[in-house]
C-alpha cells in the first residue's frame, strides 16, 4: 500500500524531526529539537503533516502556518507559510511531496488562506505546483578599508544587551514590514530566539550577539543591529569579520547610521550581511562602492502561488490606475481561470470573467508578480507571458510594478 499522509500524533513529533534531520543532513539529537517545537514555537500539529509508511516509519513532513504577508501598498494578506517539506531518500519518487503539499494547499484554501508561501531548497521543485519565484535576497560583503561614506546621519548610534532590544525591535519591524512587499509578520518566540533570549537546538554560533540601535537628534529611536564578530589576526593586523544579523531602519538616516557604525567598529576588516534587500542604497551611499563592495550576491528566496487568485490581485495595491484581464492556468486547478483586474493605488478589485484576455500566464508566473518585483517583458521574453492584446504588456507592466523590490528577511 502506498504510504499514508496524515497529520502526525504528539508523541510521533520526534520521529517526525528525526526525519528532516536525515533528509537536511541536521547532526544534533531530534528530542531536544521536537521538545523545542512543542513548548517554546507551539508547533500546530493541526497542521504538521508526516507520510506514513506500512511500517509506520515517517518517511515525508511538512509544516504550515498562517503568515501575515506584506504587499505592494501597505496592504497585507494572511498566507500559508509552509516549511520542514522533507521525503526520505529511501522513499523518494513516489508522489510522497506531491500527496503532502497539494493536501496542505486545499487545507490552507479552504481556511480562506489567499496564498501560500515558502523558501525552495531546490529550485527546480515547486514550479510544478505553481509557485513562482517572488523575491530576491542579496549578500554585501563590504571591504571596510575602502568604505569611505558620502555624509553621517543627523542622529547618533547607542550600543545595548540584546535583552533591551526585545521591546523595542518588535515595533521597529512592524513599523517597517508593511511597507515593503514579501516582508512577513514575526511571532514573539521567534524573536526571543533571534536576539538569543531562548538557546535554539539549532543554534550554533561561538560569538555573542551584540546589538545596538539608532536615534534621531530628537532621542526617537528609529533603526536597530545585531551583529556577530569574529575576531583574529594577520601578521599583527587585525582581520576581524562582523556578520551583520539583522539592519532594520525606518529612516534614511537610521540605514546610514547603522551601516557606518558595522563598517567602522575598531578591529574589523570585512563586514557581510545576508538575507538582504538586492535594491539596497548602501552603494549610492559610498565614494568608491566598487572597491568596496566587490563580492555581492544574489539569489532567489520567497515563493508564492495564489491559492485564491481574485482575491490575491484584489488584496494589493497598483502602481497606477489601469483596468487587465489575465487568463490563469493552474497545474493544481485550485484557482485558475480568467480574471478582471481594475485597480490603482488607492484600492482594487478583481473578479472571474469571460472577457477577453490581454495577457495569459501560468500560475507560477502571476505568483513571481503578486508581489511588483519581476519585469512583465521580462517573463514575456522568457515564454512565460504571452500576450493577446497589442500593448497589454506594457500596459500590465504599468499596473503590476512596484517601485521597491520585494523583501523577506525572515526565514522559515
Amino acid at each position: 500500500m502506498p504510504p499514508e499522509i496524515r497529520l502526525i500524533a504528539p508523541d510521533e513529533l520526534v520521529d517526525w524531526v528525526e526525519t528532516t534531520h536525515i533528509v537536511f543532513h541536521v547532526d544534533r539529537p531530534a528530542a531536544a529539537e521536537a521538545a523545542f517545537r512543542a513548548d517554546v514555537f507551539a508547533q500546530d500539529l493541526g497542521r504538521t503533516l508526516a507520510a506514513v509508511d506500512d511500517e509506520q516509519r515517517i518517511a515525508g513532513t511538512l509544516w504550515s502556518y498562517a503568515a501575515e504577508l506584506a504587499l505592494p501598498g501597505g496592504t497585507c494578506l494572511t498566507a500559508d507559510a509552509v516549511t520542514s517539506i522533507t521525503v526520505l531518500p529511501t522513499h523518494r519518487r513516489r508522489g510522497l511531496l506531491t500527496r503532502m503539499l497539494e493536501a496542505d494547499l486545499r487545507t490552507a484554501r479552504e481556511r480562506g488562506e489567499a496564498a501560500s508561501i515558502l523558501i525552495a531548497a531546490e529550485y527546480p521543485i515547486y514550479g510544478r505546483f505553481g509557485f513562482g519565484p517572488a523575491t530576491e535576497q542579496a549578500t554585501y560583503t563590504v571591504q571596510t578599508a575602502a568604505a569611505e561614506f558620502r555624509r553621517a546621519p543627523a542622529g547618533r548610534v547607542d550600543f545595548l544587551p540584546p535583552a533591551q532590544l526585545r521591546e523595542i525591535a518588535p515595533r521597529i519591524f512592524d513599523q517597517f514590514r508593511t511597507g515593503r512587499p514579501g516582508q512577513i509578520d514575526r511571532s514573539l518566540p521567534w524573536w526571543d530566539v533571534r536576539l538569543g533570549l531562548k538557546a535554539a537546538p539549532w543554534a550554533t554560533s561561538d560569538h555573542p550577539l551584540r546589538a545596538a540601535v539608532f536615534s534621531d537628534p530628537a532621542g526617537t529611536i528609529q533603526g536597530y543591529l545585531t551583529y556577530r564578530v569574529d575576531g583574529s589576526w594577520d601578521r599583527r593586523l587585525p582581520t576581524g569579520k562582523l556578520e551583520i544579523v539583522e539592519l532594520m531602519a525606518v529612516t534614511p538616516d537610521a540605514y546610514l547610521g547603522l551601516w557606518r557604525y558595522c563598517c567602522e567598529v575598531d578591529l574589523v576588516s570585512q563586514v557581510t550581511a545576508g538575507m538582504r534587500c538586492v535594491d539596497e542604497p548602501l552603494p549610492w551611499l559610498l565614494h568608491n562602492p566598487r572597491a568596496a563592495l566587490p563580492n555581492t550576491q544574489r539569489a532567489d528566496l520567497l515563493w508564492l502561488r495564489p491559492l485564491d487568485t481574485a482575491a490575491t490581485l484584489a488584496a494589493r495595491r497598483y502602481a497606477t490606475p489601469g483596468r487587465l484581464v489575465l487568463d490563469v492556468s493552474d497545474p493544481l486547478n485550485l484557482c485558475g481561470g480568467r480574471f478582471v483586474i481594475e485597480g490603482g493605488p488607492d484600492g482594487a478589485t478583481c473578479r472571474a470573467t469571460d472577457a477577453s484576455a490581454d495577457l495569459s500566464l501560468g500560475m507560477a508566473a502571476l505568483g513571481s508578480l503578486v508581489l511588483g518585483g519581476p519585469s512583465l517583458q521580462m517573463l514575456a521574453d522568457a515564454g512565460a507571458i504571452d500576450e493577446q492584446r497589442p500593448g497589454a504588456l506594457a500596459a500590465g507592466e504599468r499596473l503590476f510594478r512596484w517601485p521597491v523590490a520585494p523583501w523577506c528577511s525572515t526565514f522559515f
